[in-house]
């Protein structure tokens, strides 16, 4: 029995002093792997409300109502920024003929939420008988922009009727 614990002995020792080498010399290798990402570049797109409605004010002289939800994606994946514009045509009610003209529209954006690395700056309130910027943006990789605006007509002397305008949102 003592020459089998003497052998057990020595095999203990010599494991133990070839095992830690071994592992050592384990934790030196290294490898290394070449890891690629390809970003592909996106659309920079604008995605308005289908609809918004005007409600008279109380006093008579006016109509306003909100334009919900205008959303600015940029999937560039570039340090471009960007901006909106936006123009609404003449107000025509088509049973009685007549028009209020997109001079009487005035348009005021909220700030934007944003995601990704974006900073939006709202124009405040235009009138948009023409095209003018109501948020513009400085923006690195991937970003969205969401915002609401307020949209007010003045209807003073203007008949009673349904008057429909199609307002446009474009972005640069």
């Amino acid at each position: 029995m003592r020459s089998s614990t003497k052998v057990g002995a020595a095999v203990f020792a010599t494991a133990a002093l070839l095992l830690p080498g071994a592992v050592a010399q384990a934790q030196l290798d290294s490898g290394n792997t070449i890891v690629t990402a390809e970003l592909l570049a996106g659309a920079l797109t604008i995605t308005p409300p289908v609809a918004a409605t005007l409600v008279p004010e109380l006093d008579g002289l006016s109509a306003s109502g909100p334009v919900l939800a205008i959303l600015v994606s940029d999937l560039r994946l570039s340090n471009a920024g960007w901006s909106t514009t936006a123009v609404i045509t003449d107000f025509t009610d088509s049973l009685l003929s007549q028009t209020i003209t997109a001079s009487n529209v005035t348009y005021t954006p909220d700030s934007a939420i944003t995601t990704g690395v974006v900073t939006v700056t709202p124009s405040g309130t235009e009138t948009i008988d023409t095209a003018k910027t109501v948020q513009s943006a400085t923006a690195s990789g991937a970003n969205t922009a969401t915002w609401n605006a307020d949209l007010v007509l003045n209807t003073a002397g203007a008949a009673a009727g349904v008057y429909l305008a199609t307002l446009t949102h474009s972005v640069f």
